[in-house]
C-alpha cells in the first residue's frame, strides 16, 4: 500500500508581509505553488477574509498541480479609493 502524502511550498511564503497600497490601487498577487507530494492536488481557492473597500476578481478558479510540478496561483485585489488595511487571507 502506498501512503498519500501531501506537500506544498509556497513562493513567495504566507508569512505576514505587508505592502503599503493606495486605497484605489490594483494589485496583483502571484504565488508558485510547489507539489512535493506523491499525487494530484486539486486546489479551490477561496477568500475568507479581505478588508473593506477591496474587491477580488479572478483567482479564485480551481487549480490542479500534478505530483512533482509546480502552478501558479494569480489574483487581483481592487482598491474603490476608501480601502482600508488588513489581513488578506
Amino acid at each position: 500500500m502506498v501512503r498519500a502524502i501531501d506537500e506544498v511550498t509556497t513562493t513567495p511564503s504566507s508569512d505576514g508581509v505587508e505592502h503599503d497600497i493606495a486605497p484605489d490601487a490594483l494589485l496583483e498577487i502571484e504565488v508558485e505553488l510547489n507539489n512535493h507530494g506523491n499525487r494530484l492536488l486539486d486546489l479551490q481557492p477561496y477568500v475568507r477574509n479581505i478588508p473593506g473597500g477591496w474587491t477580488v476578481s479572478g483567482g479564485l478558479d480551481s487549480i490542479s498541480i500534478p505530483s512533482g510540478e509546480t502552478g501558479v496561483w494569480s489574483a487581483s485585489l481592487q482598491g474603490n479609493g476608501v480601502a482600508v488595511s488588513g489581513d488578506l487571507e
